[in-house]
């Protein structure tokens, strides 16, 4: 009820295309998380530093007990794919997306769609989408998310460098590889600095 109406006229739209949702544990649809997350990266031109993702790190990720996967088909297709978690009443949307061929209408909508409802089902009082880009409100990403509810939440990360000498080390790689010096991506305020440029 508080979608905004072109989300809902989005929800709707796909479904009336065909597309069909489902909810599964790992290692169901894996490989399809992956594929359509990286399309999805190269289609908003992302940078690789910043988004990039170790496949093994998301593989264990996905065999944990609260990972569950959803996902959108049309004709045999997964059109798109979200990796989510669910733990102590909220479930995370981690990271997914959907498929170039499948843009008008897009599987998006529906797919977080039913993911509330399937949360909502199984007892959970709260959907996290995250956030969008750099944490700024006119962000698209975040203009796209805030259009399924207008309920916020602060959030806060953590910045901790564990290993000083490996994050140097990491920082001098990528400094190397970009172009710039170490101090430049120090100073840029992107964390961990390695993943900036």
């Amino acid at each position: 009820a508080t979608m905004r109406k072109g989300h809902t006229n989005a929800v709707n739209q796909a479904a009336r295309a065909g597309f069909t949702t489902s909810i599964v544990r790992h290692p169901e649809h894996f490989d399809d998380v992956t594929s359509v997350y990286g399309e999805t990266l190269s289609r908003h031109s992302a940078s690789a530093s910043a988004y990039d993702y170790d496949e093994s790190l998301l593989r264990r990720l996905a065999m944990l007990d609260e990972a569950h996967i959803a996902v959108a088909e049309i004709d045999g297709v997964v059109a798109g794919a979200y990796i989510l978690f669910e733990c102590n009443g909220i479930v995370q949307m981690h990271l997914g997306g959907s498929l170039s061929a499948y843009r008008r209408p897009s599987p998006s909508n529906l797919l977080i769609h039913a993911v509330a409802l399937w949360a909502k089902q199984r007892g959970n009082a709260y959907l996290h989408l995250g956030g969008g880009i750099g944490g700024s409100s006119e962000d698209n990403l975040f203009m796209f998310k805030s259009g399924f509810s207008p309920v916020r939440h602060e959030f806060a990360t953590l910045r901790l460098v564990a290993d000083q000498v490996r994050y140097d080390q990491l920082v001098a790689a990528r400094s190397d590889e970009v172009g710039v010096s170490s101090a430049t991506l120090l100073a840029s305020d992107f964390f961990p600095a390695y993943r900036a440029g």
